[in-house]
């Protein structure tokens, strides 16, 4: 693996976005000697007082992951320099697509990223119907000044790990609702009998289930397929800002006790009461 390569200026960057994604970026880039901002999505919109901080920065990494991306991104692109270079998550929606309303859509530049972020890790990285060849050397450039490895992938919502860990985890999320197993089971039962590093829920967690929603909303719009519609449950985990493991607390809570049970009752019994109560 070749050494990253050095930055041959100084530029000026910003970073849109939420923990995991944006902190690892910054931490890449400052680890890069670029000087970068963290700026939070609601940091972005008119009339913020942040707003004016991105205006002269040389490359924004936004990292929003709303169902909004398309209004979001061509707000956004609406203050920045023809020159700017705007590399965009494509982990919502294609690249092309979320560039529909931007201005100088041949900046844009799509890539996916899944933190922690270490030396020589991959990121994807798509072109849009509009984005330019200068553009795209550009970003290949760039990601490998963070030591990061680039790898071009076609167009799409979440790309390729984006979209197989989203249909993985909505997937586990449909068992759950069902009364397949708990949480936790289920997870142990991917890690132990597949050998996963990190079970699908516990996945979901980790990068937050309306990122997962946010992916699977924006593979199903695309290719109108059952396989891709979004869970029930997971759109209202989502909605809540809840984790799936959330459920096996409530369910816990929500079990007779000793004083007042009618009859004997599993955790993961009225964890899934509790998963089709939410869906119903």
């Amino acid at each position: 693996m070749l050494p990253p390569s050095p930055p041959v200026m100084t530029l000026r960057l910003a970073v849109i976005g939420v923990p995991p994604f944006a902190d690892a970026l910054l931490a890449r880039c400052r680890a890069a000697g670029y000087a970068s901002i963290l700026l939070h999505p609601d940091d972005v919109v008119a009339g913020s007082p942040e707003f004016a901080r991105i205006l002269g920065r040389d490359v924004i990494l936004d990292c929003h992951h709303g169902t909004d991306k398309r209004d979001a991104l061509g707000h956004l692109a609406s203050v920045l320099s023809e020159n700017t270079l705007l590399l965009t998550s494509a982990l919502p929606a294609s690249v092309t697509l979320a560039a529909a309303r931007a201005r100088h859509p041949q900046r844009i530049v799509g890539f996916s990223v899944i933190p922690p972020l270490q030396d020589g890790d991959l990121v994807e990285v798509a072109r849009g119907l509009h984005t330019s060849e200068r553009a795209f050397d550009q970003a290949v450039a760039f990601w490998r000044s963070l030591g990061l490895e680039p790898v071009e992938v076609g167009d799409g919502p979440g790309l390729v790990r984006g979209r197989v860990l989203a249909c993985l985890v909505n997937e586990a999320i449909g068992a759950l609702a069902e009364g397949v197993a708990s949480a936790r089971d289920i997870d142990a039962a991917m890690k132990l009998g597949a050998n996963y590093p990190r079970g699908p829920l516990a996945w979901g967690e980790y990068l937050g289930v309306d990122v997962i929603y946010a992916i699977m909303q924006g593979l199903y719009e695309e290719w109108r397929e059952d396989r891709y519609r979004p869970h029930p449950l997971l759109r209202r985990l989502a909605l809540a800002r809840r984790s799936p493991f959330d459920l096996e607390a409530s369910a816990r809570s929500a079990a007779p006790t000793s004083a007042n049970k009618r009859a004997p009752i599993s955790d993961e019994n009225a964890q899934a009461n509790l998963a089709r109560r939410l869906i119903s």
